[in-house]
């Protein structure tokens, strides 16, 4: 991140909104870089990117975008690149190819974390430069400096401007916020992989894999199983059960919070049931991951 722009200095207080907050900017920074007060014309479908936004002011491109509905609606979009190889690093580096393989094993908890707590969706292949976008619907066309004005007041990219960066007063670390994330979360290690393995999986093959691998001690359930278990019994008639669900659809879930549901499952089944040896060997897959 440049260090372009000067951080508001000791003693400033957190409310201020850090390094990016938009009164560094004055009143606003788009009316200097685009004067104009005419409305953002574009045909359908269309988008009009506003000037005046760079790595230096926190958000890096607004743009305007009009739907091809009738009526129509216009969408401002907020966008900031970030990069998750600096943000997660550990303190003994890993290799481009090893980090990469870690972020896209977590890329599910990863996507939750950031639309939760910025609202914004990511997009794009390269883990170092990752958009976030987060977007404001509006009913009418705004004018390059609404625009701008939206994407400041009305999204969360200049928060997350500021807990990109370590050194910003007064905000928490994304990077850190981060890391607590993922270590309290269970994940698949191939989400796609795993998701076709557990939707091509009948409850016999998934009592095949639970006896062998739970009678001849031949290790873990596969990350399918895992899944396909986890959503056999957020399916079962009355159950109400969402982290089971989300860690059956999706492939990763909070850890603690499927302890939890695992641990009202076991209390209500009779010992040595199949259902009490499915949530035996799920629990040893939270704890310890899968095998092939």
């Amino acid at each position: 991140m440049s260090n372009d722009q000067a951080r508001h200095p000791a003693g400033t207080p957190a409310s201020m909104g850090g390094k990016f907050a938009p009164d560094i900017h004055g009143e606003s920074a788009v009316a200097l870089a685009d004067p104009d007060t005419v409305p953002v014309d574009v045909a359908p479908g269309d988008s009009y990117e506003v000037p005046g936004f760079d790595h230096t002011t926190g958000i890096e491109q607004v743009s305007v975008t009009r739907s091809e509905d009738e009526p129509p609606v216009w969408f401002v979009d907020a966008t900031r690149y970030v990069n998750f190889h600096d943000l997660l690093q550990p303190e003994q580096p890993l290799s481009e190819e090893a980090m990469d393989t870690y972020l896209n094993r977590h890329q599910g908890p990863i996507a939750e974390f950031m639309r939760d707590r910025y609202d914004v969706e990511l997009n794009g292949d390269d883990w170092d430069a990752q958009e976030a976008t987060a977007s404001v619907r509006l009913d009418a066309a705004p004018t390059p400096a609404e625009a701008g004005q939206k994407a400041w007041e009305q999204t969360r990219i200049v928060a997350l401007a500021n807990e990109s960066d370590p050194g910003t007063f007064g905000s928490p670390y994304l990077g850190r916020m981060l890391r607590e994330h993922l270590q309290a979360s269970s994940t698949v290690a191939q989400p796609f992989v795993a998701r076709a393995e557990a939707a091509r999986m009948s409850p016999t093959d998934i009592d095949r894999m639970v006896y062998d691998r739970f009678g001849a001690g031949k290790g873990e359930i596969s990350d399918g199983c895992a899944m396909a278990i986890a959503r056999a019994f957020a399916e079962q008639p009355g159950a109400d059960r969402p982290v089971l669900a989300k860690l059956g659809e999706q492939g990763h879930c909070t850890t603690e919070a499927a302890f939890d549901e695992l641990r009202a499952i076991f209390a209500s089944v009779p010992d040595s049931s199949r259902d009490s040896i499915r949530t035996n060997m799920l629990f040893t897959w939270l704890l310890n991951g899968g095998t092939d």
